[in-house]
């Protein structure tokens, strides 16, 4: 959801406690499990607090959902998208519905309100 945004490649630190990869202490990737697991750490996303900006509204995701391009947007845990701190400041009466589905987050548009 975050990429789709924003374009950017992150994650939020509670988020990716649950891969098993985090050394939580530290609140950075594990280069232990990393190099255990023979993974390139290259392919993780960079790691962010909730209330960091990870990045703003692409233009591409302001058309498709109504949000101000630019706007910026936390990283905010899969609890709460990021999509919905960017729209707190203008976007309430275009909130977007999120349902969680096998292939993973799905979003939809409802009816104008």
């Amino acid at each position: 959801m975050r990429f789709r945004l924003t374009g950017e490649h992150a994650t939020e630190v509670s988020d990716a406690s649950g891969t098993g990869l985090l050394d939580v202490v530290r609140r950075r990737w594990s280069n232990e499990m990393i190099e255990r697991l023979k993974l390139d750490k290259e392919l993780l996303p960079k790691l962010y607090e909730s209330v960091e900006v990870t990045g703003k509204i692409t233009k591409a995701a302001a058309k498709a959902t109504g949000l101000k391009e630019g706007t910026p947007s936390s990283a905010a845990p899969a609890t709460r998208p990021p999509a919905v701190s960017a729209m707190a400041s203008s976007h309430l009466h275009r909130l977007l519905h999120y349902r969680n589905v096998r292939s993973g987050l799905r979003v939809s548009r409802p009816a104008a309100v």
